[in-house]
Parts: C-alpha cells; structure tokens; sequence
C-alpha cells in the first residue's frame, strides 16, 4: 500500500455540503442523489419547482460553441513540472492549458467543502502552483486499515475514490516467512490528473471535477490539464447521461457556481472501501 497508512476505525457515511446541476436532471434523479436526511428535509414538490425553474434558465442560454481559446499551449514556465510527472502523454494526448469557462462538466454534483480545500494554495499567476495541483507529482496519500482477525480480512478504505486495488502478488521463499508462501494484492491511491477529453468538436472534464470547482469559485479559470482525443466518451457510473452531455445546451464547470442552474444540496459523504478476505473452505477439487 502506497502513502501513509492509519490503523482506525472506518467513519461511517455521512452528509457533506455539494452543488448539484439542477438545470439538467429531473426532479427524481436530483432526490436520489441527497443524503438521507436531507431527503426527510426536501419537499419533492418544491424540488421540482426549482428544478424545473432551472431548466427554462438553461433552455434560453446560447448553443455551446467553443473559442481558440479553449486550449492553448502551456507556458514555457511549466517545462521542469512536466518532464517530472512519471508518464510523458501518449498518442492523442498532450499537456495544455484549459479555459474553464469552456469545459463541459459530466459529473452531476461536486463537494464544495473538499473542492475549496484542494486549491486553497492556488493562484492564477502562478502557474507552478496550478501544475501541482492539476497535474501532481506522485506523493503520499493517507489510507486507513483495520484487520479483523475473526473474519480474517482487511478492512482499506480512503475519502480519495481513486483507491483500488492495482495488482496482485505471490511470494515462495520470503526468508522472514519460512515454509509459507504469500499471497496477497497490492492497494494504492491511483495517480490523478485533471483530464480533459476532446470528442465531436467539444472538451469534456472527465477527471478533476472538484478541482476545477475549486479553481472556478476563486475566480481561477485557466489551468493546465492532459487533453485526451478520444472516438467516443467513456461510459462510467456517476456522470450525467451523454444525451446531456452532447446536447446544444450542456453544464459548464463553472455552472457549479450558478444558483440559476445549479443548487447547494447535502449528498452522502462516500468513501472508497476495500475488503481483502481470506476464506477457508474444504471442497472437492479434481486434479489437474
């Protein structure tokens, strides 16, 4: 496991403060995305009021078109941060700065409480100090345990949902395990960058939601990011359905801000959770 590991015992789910797109959900799916308690606090019908408040708001704005000024080149002050990340971009991608004013957001809320965390260091005239946050250097990410000796499992879990399991291993002749052999899986933080996917002429913020919320709600619109060309969008769970997203109208970033489209909500605070389970069973296993 990667980063600083704390013994504790996992919080259970609770509610943090978000900004939901209310302008392109329907009322239903805007209350399933509340917490608990804020579903025994809402009226559903004064949700659909706002909600549908906010979707004549979206259906008078301009079709999306987008400027030069959508991606252009970074600066040359960014060359060092670059050439230190630990892979160079591949084909169909490149490092650029991205106007944020002109990116489509595809996920349907954003925390705002751990968005304005990230960036607290940030300054637009400093473009280092963007880099490290758009497109960190690999460094060390506190991720939790508890074994439970009973069930013979580990418990791993992180607020970071970029936790996973990455690979596994086997290990005949560890000399401070003599005669055992061990098996096991290897758990750590997956590196992220904000990413930014170019399909059908439009730019997607597929990766770094909270950050560039962040950014936006400082005033911060300009920032580095890995541009991807792609041939079609992702299809991943917790993001608003391409029928939105490829509309003539979609969600900006920086509609997280707008009380016209968007609302402040309570939604469950989740964490990433991963169990590791070690199961003994007697079967008939025929042989090879």
């Amino acid at each position: 496991m990667s980063g600083g590991v704390n013994a504790s015992q996992p919080t259970p789910s609770d509610e943090r403060r978000a900004r939901l797109l209310i302008g392109w959900l329907d009322s239903s799916a805007a209350f399933n995305l509340l917490s608990p308690r804020a579903k025994s606090d809402t009226s559903l019908a004064a949700l659909d009021s706002q909600v549908q408040a906010a979707r004549s708001v979206v259906q008078t704005r301009p079709i999306y078109a987008i400027t030069p000024q959508a991606v252009q080149p970074l600066p040359d002050e960014l060359n060092t941060h670059i050439s230190s990340l630990p892979l160079p971009p591949g084909q169909g991608m490149s490092f650029q700065l991205v106007e944020l004013r002109q990116i489509i957001a595809i996920q349907p809320s954003v925390f705002a409480d751990h968005a304005n965390e990230r960036v607290a260091a940030a300054s637009q005239d400093d473009m280092e100090s963007l880099a490290r946050i758009t497109l960190p250097l690999p460094a060390a990410v506190d991720i939790h345990n508890r074994y439970d000796p009973d069930a013979k499992s580990w418990m791993i879990w992180s607020r970071n949902l970029n936790l996973a399991v990455t690979s596994q291993y086997v290990n005949l002749n560890d000399p401070n395990y003599p005669g055992q052999i061990l098996f096991g899986f290897a758990v750590t933080v997956i590196h992220s960058l904000m990413s930014v996917l170019h399909y059908q002429g439009r730019y997607f913020l597929f990766d770094g939601s909270h950050r560039a919320y962040g950014f936006a709600n400082r005033g911060i619109f300009r920032v580095p990011a890995l541009v991807k060309e792609v041939s079609e969008l992702p299809l991943v769970p917790n993001i608003l359905p391409q029928a939105v997203l490829l509309n003539e109208r979609p969600p900006l970033v920086t509609d997280y801000l707008s009380d016209e489209v968007a609302m402040e909500a309570y939604l469950p605070a989740t964490q990433r959770l991963i169990i590791i389970q070690a199961l003994q069973l007697q079967a008939n296993i025929a042989r090879d």
